[in-house]
């Protein structure tokens, strides 16, 4: 029964990139919020994201790095995120993003090749 368990964390792990990906993308954000509460709840949203793709990277980065679907989520989504997400205006975004193309320069610089 553990192992199980721990295929199905190394699964949901795998997959978690591409799901975070979207969520840096602003698309699972609510239309019944509007104005400043909105644009409020997008930044908060998309710091909580990029902190968490910042730790799962950290945390994973060998399961990634065997991993052909996230190879494949990190050249079509995940740089194309994070040079948009570098072009924000708020100081926090910038730098998480930073955090998180510095660490991929260190541990996926094969991968990031075109």
């Amino acid at each position: 029964m553990r192992g199980k368990m721990v295929e199905d964390h190394s699964h949901t792990l795998t997959y978690s990139p591409c799901l975070i990906g979207s969520l840096l993308g602003g698309r699972h954000a609510s239309s019944m919020i509007s104005g400043e509460a909105r644009i409020s709840q997008l930044l908060r949203s998309k710091i909580l994201s990029l902190q968490l793709l910042l730790h799962l990277l950290r945390e994973s980065a060998r399961l990634f790095q065997s991993s052909d679907m996230f190879v494949t989520a990190l050249k079509k989504h995940l740089v194309l995120s994070l040079c948009t997400n570098a072009l924000y205006a708020h100081p926090q975004v910038l730098d998480l993003t930073l955090r998180i193309f510095m660490l991929l320069l260190t541990v996926f610089p094969a991968y990031l090749k075109v």
